[in-house]
């Protein structure tokens, strides 16, 4: 039995040409790969060699971000101190104001006894005096009202000074937590920075 030469012209080049597009696939899938293992060596060896324009944005970005926690840790801080010092007053007014209320309670009870003793024996005191004591009591009485009525203001007025400073204190506290954090983040940006040889000198301007 004899085969024809021709019939298997078509059927060697179909092998040579699906051996030769394999072998082109291959080579292309090993580019592909190899693009991108090149690729994962430049991204690891910049994130582990950071130029030092990163590195001057990376302080930058670190200094910015300090003085931003600064100026808010300045302006609680501020807060808290003037909440303080109210605090602080109100409680002094309400000593003064317990003083005066008190002095006005002994005034209204020694005019009262005045008026008794007026009452009762109208020669013991001068006619002026005997005259006086509604006056006088009328005046403490007056001025009693005005020192109670007062304290339940102030005893108001502290009571929200301290409510706003005990915010004030969480608040200085967070600040404070934030600026530290803050500050170390700028330290170890400059560290960086001078590590790599990119200036002489740190660049921070706290």
């Amino acid at each position: 039995m004899t085969s024809n030469p021709a019939t298997n012209v078509p059927t060697v080049n179909s092998g040579r040409r699906a051996r030769y597009l394999r072998q082109i696939l291959t080579v292309q899938i090993l580019l592909a790969l190899l693009f991108v293992v090149l690729g994962l060596i430049v991204f690891v060896t910049r994130a582990q060699h950071p130029s030092c324009v990163d590195l001057k944005k990376r302080v930058d970005d670190a200094t910015q971000a300090y003085q931003i926690a600064l100026t808010q840790s300045q302006s609680i801080d501020k807060n808290y101190t003037s909440y303080q010092s109210a605090v602080t007053k109100l409680r002094g007014d309400l000593i003064t104001n317990d003083k005066r209320k008190e002095q006005a309670e002994r005034d209204i009870a020694e005019a009262q006894r005045d008026r008794v003793r007026c009452e009762s024996g109208p020669g013991t005191f001068a006619i002026n005096d005997c005259a006086n004591v509604s006056h006088r009591i009328d005046t403490a009485v007056k001025r009693l009202g005005y020192f109670r009525a007062n304290e339940n203001k102030l005893y108001t007025e502290l009571s929200e000074n301290q409510q706003r400073l005990s915010k004030a204190k969480a608040t200085l506290r967070e600040a404070s937590a934030n600026l530290t954090a803050a500050q170390q983040d700028l330290d170890e940006a400059n560290r960086a920075y001078v590590a790599a040889r990119c200036s002489g000198e740190s660049t921070s301007n706290r």
